[in-house]
């Protein structure tokens, strides 16, 4: 899923960049992204990323802080 999504995103930021439809076109995917960015869901999603980076950045803190060390990890 996560594949796909970022197919989309990155197939959707390409024609936003390339295109030569003008600035009208522009300016009209412009005005979509900004409602689904302010829509629910995607607020839901910022908050939910949110919070998993502020959970992984006290992980990290902990265990830098426990006197844990890097492993070196060997490939075979």
């Amino acid at each position: 899923m996560r594949f796909k999504t970022g197919i989309v995103v990155g197939f959707a930021t390409g024609y936003v960049m390339g295109t030569k439809a003008g600035r009208y076109r522009y300016d009209q995917i412009m005005k979509v992204v900004g409602r689904l960015w302010e829509s629910a869901p995607a607020g839901k999603a910022r908050a939910q990323a949110s919070r998993l980076v502020d959970e992984a950045t006290d992980r990290f803190r902990n265990g830098a802080h426990n006197g844990s060390e890097a492993r070196a990890v060997t490939l075979p």
